[in-house]
C-alpha cells in the first residue's frame, strides 16, 4: 500500500527555494514515506508513539 504526500502551497515554495543537491535527497524521504509514513523519530521524544516524526535526510544528515 502506498500514501499520497500532500504538500502545503507554502510548503512548494521553501523546496523551490532549496539548492538543487539538496532535491534527491529530499525525492527518497518523501519516497520512503509514500511506503512507511511512520517512519522517522519521535518529534517529541517525551511522546514517542505521537503522530509527528522527524525523517532525518541526505548524505550527512543535513534534511530533516
Amino acid at each position: 500500500m502506498a500514501y499520497d504526500i500532500e504538500v502545503y502551497p507554502e510548503v512548494q515554495d521553501q523546496i523551490r527555494a532549496l539548492p538543487q543537491l539538496a532535491l534527491p535527497p529530499l525525492a527518497e524521504a518523501i519516497a520512503v514515506l509514500e511506503i512507511v509514513p511512520g517512519k522517522g523519530d519521535p518529534y517529541h521524544r517525551a511522546n514517542p508513539d505521537g503522530a509527528m516524526r522527524n525523517l532525518v535526510f541526505g548524505p550527512h544528515g543535513e534534511g530533516c
